[in-house]
């Protein structure tokens, strides 16, 4: 599960071996595919939450970093018929960090990405 996790970074496996940090993670990838497997409508209703709950620009990118990795993940196990899908939504997921680096508004960032999912 940590290597799983860590995707091969070296220095994040180490981090993760602490059990407080690994749940942690556990519990933002779980967040992360229930919130990808909402409606449209949920998805936006609650980017609000996530946003607010953001309490820096970083913690934001932490968030949308996660959710690009559920989707790679799910790339990864896909078939055919999903993987422009996937594709598609992890394009929209660089876009959105390239945003929210740029200080593009977190509202406008992230709904831009709900509405290309």
């Amino acid at each position: 599960q940590i290597v799983r996790i860590s995707c091969g970074r070296p220095g994040i496996a180490i981090a993760l071996m602490d059990e407080d940090h690994l749940n942690q993670e556990i519990e933002k990838i779980d967040s992360a595919k229930s919130f990808l497997q909402l409606s449209q409508a949920e998805k936006i209703a609650k980017a609000g939450a996530i946003i607010k709950a953001s309490e820096s620009k970083e913690e934001l990118l932490d968030v949308v970093h996660t959710w690009e990795a559920v989707l790679h993940d799910a790339l990864v196990v896909s078939s055919e018929s999903e993987t422009k899908k996937i594709s598609f939504a992890l394009k929209a997921c660089a876009r959105t960090i390239s945003a929210i680096k740029r200080n593009v508004s977190p509202n406008l960032a992230i709904e831009y990405f709900i509405l290309r999912i």
